[in-house]
C-alpha cells in the first residue's frame, strides 16, 4: 500500500491516528508510517480493532476523540 508521502508530510495540526491492530485495509505497520511522517500526531493503535473502530470499539474510539479533541482544541 503507497502513501502520499508528500501531503502526510505538509500536516503540521495536531493530529489523532487511530490504528486497528487487526485492520487488514490499512495495516498497522502503514498507520505506524504515516504517524511517523505527521509532526504533531498521536498514535494510539487499538488492540481489539480492525478498520472500522468506530463500530468495532465504539466507546474506545469515542473516548480517544474526546480526549484528543479536549485537549487541542
Amino acid at each position: 500500500m503507497r502513501m502520499a508521502k508528500s501531503s502526510s508530510s505538509s500536516i503540521n495540526h495536531p493530529t489523532l491516528c487511530i490504528i486497528g491492530k487487526h485492520d487488514r485495509m490499512t495495516p498497522k505497520k502503514v498507520g505506524l508510517e504515516l504517524a511517523s511522517k505527521i509532526d504533531k500526531s498521536q498514535k494510539v493503535i487499538i488492540e481489539d480493532s480492525g478498520h472500522m473502530s468506530i463500530l468495532e470499539t465504539a466507546s474506545e474510539t469515542k473516548n480517544l476523540l474526546k480526549d484528543f479533541f479536549k485537549n487541542n482544541t
